[in-house]
């Protein structure tokens, strides 16, 4: 059986174009495509950045990203009056943290949240919910703002005019 040099080259060609086209077609599908997960958990790394690089009295904006099913949620070191009514999760011990918990299970929904970070230098974060929750809006970007004064965060959500 004879095979040409011309077949077996065209053959590599064709399967390097095809893995090719798959590894562009996938990068391309994640741009356009990206998970609701993903983007919540980028979010919350990039708010977790600005707040521990907040210098005192100073305010920034930041946009949050909360897929569909969690919400944003703030406690205070030590044992938080304004979350009572949700656990904190267990990774954050006594010192204050954000944590993007289910909208189901109750005072459960917050122990084993899929995203927190914790905040040694911050002893409350005040926001305009006196339960702690600070987003439960989801599948948009919403901007927040955030102000620290002394070992407080102040974080709001900037409503837009629409």
């Amino acid at each position: 059986m004879k095979v040409s040099i011309k077949l077996i080259f065209g053959l590599v060609i064709g399967l390097a174009g095809l893995f090719l086209s798959i590894k562009v077609g996938g990068v391309m599908w994640g741009i356009f495509f990206q998970d609701g997960l993903e983007l919540t958990e980028r979010s919350m790394d990039q708010l977790d950045l600005l707040i521990k690089d907040l210098s005192n009295l100073e305010k920034t904006n930041t946009l949050f990203y909360l897929d569909k099913g969690y919400k944003l949620v703030s406690f205070d070191s030590g044992f938080s009056k304004k979350s009572d009514a949700i656990l904190k999760p267990t990774g954050c011990s006594n010192n204050a943290c954000l944590a993007v918990c289910s909208t189901s299970g109750g005072q459960e929904s917050c122990l084993s949240p899929p995203f927190y970070s914790v905040f040694e230098n911050i002893l409350e974060f005040d926001s305009e919910h006196i339960s702690g929750v600070i987003l439960t809006k989801t599948k948009e970007y919403m901007t927040l703002e955030l102000e620290k004064k002394d070992s407080v965060v102040i974080i709001r959500e900037i409503k837009s005019n629409q």
